[in-house]
């Protein structure tokens, strides 16, 4: 009775996973770096701009809501910054990056507010984002320096 149970959950598995063997391809590992950094940087803007459309649009399945997704987006927002900084050695490009991470986070927290006042979210979320911003706020004064 338990191989017979083990057998026909195999093959649910099995037949479960059959339709992802379909899915795009990934890009491959590149020997370049600047390729690779590169290959990161449209990746990285991409799923970040992907999860919060659908955060925006109501939609957060595959991730959970409210904090968990904020933390999922600015760690995006990270690998953003951190691919576009590797992109170039120029000081001024670096700056640009983390420019550009620090207005990501002031959007998210202004998007965590008025969902805050529409009723969606608990102040700690809110907080969150707050944090974040002034997360970016620092590296870019250091970056600055």
């Amino acid at each position: 009775m338990v191989q017979r149970a083990l057998v026909v959950s195999l093959v649910l598995c099995v037949l479960a996973t059959a339709g992802f063997a379909e899915a795009p391809s990934l890009p491959r590992p590149r020997k370049d770096k600047a390729a690779n950094a590169k290959a990161r940087l449209e990746l990285a803007s991409e799923v970040y701009k992907g999860l919060l459309a659908r955060h925006t649009r109501g939609d957060a399945r595959g991730v959970g809501g409210g904090l968990d997704l904020f933390e999922t987006v600015q760690r995006w927002s990270l690998r953003w910054m951190e691919a576009q900084r590797e992109v170039s050695d120029r000081k001024e490009d670096h700056v640009a990056a983390a420019e550009g991470h620090l207005d990501r986070m002031r959007k998210l927290e202004a998007f965590a507010r008025e969902t805050l006042r529409a009723g969606t979210l608990a102040p700690h979320e809110v907080w969150a984002t707050e944090y974040f911003r002034l997360e970016a706020e620092k590296a870019l004064q250091r970056l600055k320096k």
